[in-house]
């Protein structure tokens, strides 16, 4: 018992000793003023039985002014290259450097190649870095990537893919343009029985809905509504059938927030309920979020639902009027400067009070021996406009209005 007590604690010692006499080989006492990273590489190499690895081409001309006293080899390493752009490594008695990559970044904006649209959410990547980003709502993107050659690739449902190869050597804009296609080639959904294959997504319950999408939509009395097109997703209730609120997994319908181009609003219902204040001619796209939404979307339990509205053609003047069974629209949009400023105008409005005109100016002639005059109507209206402005490649300005009224007389 005595002696396996005792080589326990000469192991201990043994281990103790190594451990003290490897630290102290890689501590490391430097005082050195307006000397080149070469001179310091030297001095490291004499307090210490590591030797630096290197390339030619890289640059160890840089001077710097070093005082460190019993400094430990990484943590001197750290303060030695710091503000260079050279990467280090320890492998064995080694130590190896090399040239960090530069980075670039590349921004710009997506667009529709006709109308000057941005495109919200369209897919860019670099295949040969393996690395990509998708446009923001303002159809703006941004991505850094090494400096060299570049293949980069911009997709979007329902547009060609527009693919540019160049040389990348400084921070650069450029602005992608689709072309919109009919062709949608086959896609085929291939999965291996017995590989569970693991799928990842930063963003859980978003739904994203273009135009196109939610005017393909039937809904009562065929007057398109953002809101009903939500209430045929799964997790969302519509609680009371023909109403336009929103309960969603669980949610009260005053949980959700709404907002029109970031703006939030606080009612967006019209006739009690029936209708909400959206007009699809004016929507370019919609994200609904059913859960775990992003942080910058504070202040509600439920959902979010961020509505963008059209920023208007820059090329050529055009528009859509629609006469419906209760309300008629109308949406035009056009260049102000082409190329740099557009505008987008919607106006809907009901006209239940334009066919009870008529009726209650028949029933007043009748009664107007008995002096009775009766009047009634009901209607609502939605405008939005949108004046958009470019200033340059990397700036704009926009001015949202929107006005809404429910009158009942």
């Amino acid at each position: 018992m005595h002696f396996k007590l005792s080589l326990l604690i000469a192991t201990l010692f043994c281990c103790h000793t190594f451990l003290r006499a490897q630290e102290k080989e890689n501590l490391i006492s430097l005082s050195m003023k307006d000397a080149s990273l070469k001179e310091i590489l030297k001095e490291i190499e004499k307090q210490s039985p590591y030797s630096f690895v290197y390339n030619e081409s890289i640059n160890l001309s840089t001077k710097k002014s070093i005082s460190l006293k019993n400094k430990l080899l990484e943590s001197a390493l750290l303060l030695i290259f710091d503000g260079t752009n050279i990467e280090w490594k320890i492998s064995g008695n080694h130590i190896l450097l090399q040239q960090a990559a530069k980075t670039f970044t590349i921004s710009g904006y997506v667009m529709d190649q006709k109308t000057k649209e941005t495109l919200i959410g369209s897919s860019i990547y670099s295949p040969n870095i393996r690395k990509g980003t998708v446009s923001n709502n303002y159809g703006f993107y941004s991505i850094s990537l090494p400096a060299g050659e570049i293949n980069l690739k911009a997709s979007y449902v329902g547009y060609s893919m527009n693919e540019i190869h160049f040389i990348l050597t400084k921070d650069t804009v450029i602005n992608l343009s689709m072309t919109t296609s009919a062709m949608l080639q086959e896609v085929i959904v291939e999965t291996n029985k017995g590989i569970l294959s693991n799928i990842e997504n930063t963003q859980l319950g978003a739904i994203n809905l273009t135009a196109k999408t939610i005017n393909a939509v039937p809904t009562i009395f065929g007057e398109t509504d953002l809101i009903k097109v939500l209430q045929q997703t799964p997790g969302v209730s519509a609680g009371t059938d023909g109403l336009s609120g929103l309960y969603v997994r669980g949610g009260n319908r005053d949980e959700n927030l709404y907002l029109l181009d970031g703006n939030p609003l606080y009612d967006v219902n019209h006739v009690f309920g029936i209708f909400s204040t959206f007009n699809p001619d004016a929507i370019k796209n919609m994200e609904f979020y059913k859960g775990s939404f992003p942080a910058r979307y504070g202040g509600r339990l439920s959902s979010v639902v961020d509505v963008r509205t059209k920023d208007g053609d820059m090329q050529e003047y055009h528009g859509t009027a629609t006469i419906g069974l209760i309300a008629s629209k109308a949406q035009v949009e056009g260049p102000i400067i082409k190329d740099k400023a557009s505008f987008n105008v919607s106006f809907r409005r009901t006209y239940l009070d334009v066919f009870t005109t008529p009726y209650f100016w028949i029933m007043n002639r009748k009664n107007k021996a008995l002096g009775e005059k009766h009047s009634a109507g009901y209607h609502f209206y939605d405008l939005n406009a949108k004046l958009n402005y470019k200033f340059s490649d990397k700036s704009r300005i926009y001015l949202n209005i929107y006005g809404g009224e429910d009158a009942l007389k």
